[in-house]
């Protein structure tokens, strides 16, 4: 049987949920950032923990005495007295000019005058298997009559455990607040999805489809969704920290830490896009559920 009209039939399978790119466009931008600054705040605070960590293992292995009086007599009769004691595998006295170049960061490049005194030191270079090393210098010297103190860097070291703890907390809120925010993203686009495709939700419940079944649609869809988002912004994050690296070099200056991408850092931004995903995916689910049930009731 024929007609004059030729009737053409599209077999191509259509997706239930269709994907609009202008609708998730907004969204997918977000996302991006969100991902992006998650990563940034995740490795900074990796850095941050990299550089306490080394800061106090040097602190713990070095120590300085400081000679009150008796001039460079009694610096050396320190370094003899130090340099035979278990635990300490360096004695080094300081110089003049490495006195003032400890005091130029406080008084500037001025000459200091010559008769000005200033404090000798001794540098010591632990080891760190003889935990009385210091009580027994300490001791060494009382008994031979010598004006000195020990400084064991304790004090630095309280100071950098508290900023490195103060790093924690900021980097831990910050995170956690970046999650919610993509939690929240991906829901409000949950709920404007359902209401824009409210026909084609009606269809799928008269057929028999149940809330966990529309849920995992809007899971796919926006899980989907997360992993190419999390995929742009651990590369975002990535080409800014090797700019960053090039920028600042490989940390020369005392008191700044030289930056790197380790395994570490690495690895926060390989989980990027899975992580991102299952928030996505999670939020889109448990929003398209409620709502449904909610719409049910």
């Amino acid at each position: 049987m024929s007609s004059g009209a030729d009737i053409t039939i599209d077999a191509k399978a259509q997706a239930i949920l269709p994907s609009d790119i202008s609708a998730d466009r907004p969204l997918f931008i977000v996302l991006i950032i969100l991902v992006f600054l998650a990563c940034l705040s995740a490795i900074a605070a990796h850095a941050g923990f990299r550089a306490a960590g080394g800061w106090n293992s040097d602190l713990s292995r070095s120590a300085t005495v400081q000679v009150l009086s008796g001039g460079e007599e009694a610096q050396m009769s320190v370094l003899d007295l130090a340099k035979p004691i278990k635990g300490i595998y360096s004695a080094n006295d300081v110089s003049r000019e490495g006195s003032e170049a400890l005091l130029r960061p406080w008084l500037g490049t001025a000459q200091l005058p010559d008769d000005l005194p200033l404090p000798l030191l001794v540098e010591l270079g632990l080891t760190g298997d003889n935990p009385r090393a210091l009580t027994e210098l300490s001791d060494a010297m009382a008994d031979a009559g010598l004006d000195a103190q020990i400084d064991d860097h304790q004090r630095w070291s309280r100071e950098i455990r508290r900023a490195a703890s103060a790093v924690q907390l900021v980097g831990t809120l910050g995170l956690t607040l970046l999650i919610v925010a993509t939690g929240a993203a991906a829901g409000f686009a949950t709920q404007s999805g359902m209401a824009a495709r409210h026909t084609i939700i009606d269809v799928l419940r008269q057929v028999g489809a149940g809330p966990a079944y529309i849920a995992r649609l809007f899971m796919w869809r926006f899980g989907r969704l997360g992993a190419f988002a999390g995929l742009a912004g651990a590369a975002g994050a990535l080409i800014v920290s090797l700019l960053f690296w090039l920028m600042t070099g490989r940390g020369s200056a005392a008191l700044m830490p030289s930056f790197t991408l380790d395994k570490g850092d690495l690895l926060i931004l390989c989980l990027a896009p899975p992580v991102s995903a299952i928030i996505c995916a999670a939020a889109a689910g448990l929003t398209a559920k409620l709502r449904i049930e909610n719409e049910g009731r």
